[in-house]
């Protein structure tokens, strides 16, 4: 018997619906939360901000033509990196987020 995870009564499958169930029914609760400063320092992103910011880093490369293309998005270790790997989830895009490995 698998496990089944619902929300309200809808049945929940992939990572992405369960992202979007959450920023619809507990916009407020926290998602994650990226330690910087060698863990002394918390900082936070709700549901809905993490649908937000995965649904704007879509924006941003539909707008420059990318959708359907190949493309490899490298970011530094932190939430954007998790709405990139949202944000490409939902679209079922051939991109893929990369953690950069620059130092800052």
């Amino acid at each position: 018997m698998a496990n089944e995870t619902f929300i309200h009564g809808n049945q929940i499958k992939t990572l992405t619906e369960l992202l979007q169930a959450r920023a619809s029914n507990q916009p407020n609760m926290p998602a994650y939360k990226f330690l910087t400063n060698r863990g002394r320092q918390e900082i936070p992103m709700t549901y809905a901000e993490l649908d937000g910011l995965a649904r704007s880093i879509g924006s941003v490369l539909q707008e420059k033509g990318l959708k359907g293309e190949r493309a490899l998005l490298l970011y530094n270790p932190g939430l954007e990196y998790i709405a990139a790997f949202f944000w490409l989830s939902l679209c079922r895009s051939d991109c893929r987020p990369a953690l950069s490995t620059a130092v800052k």
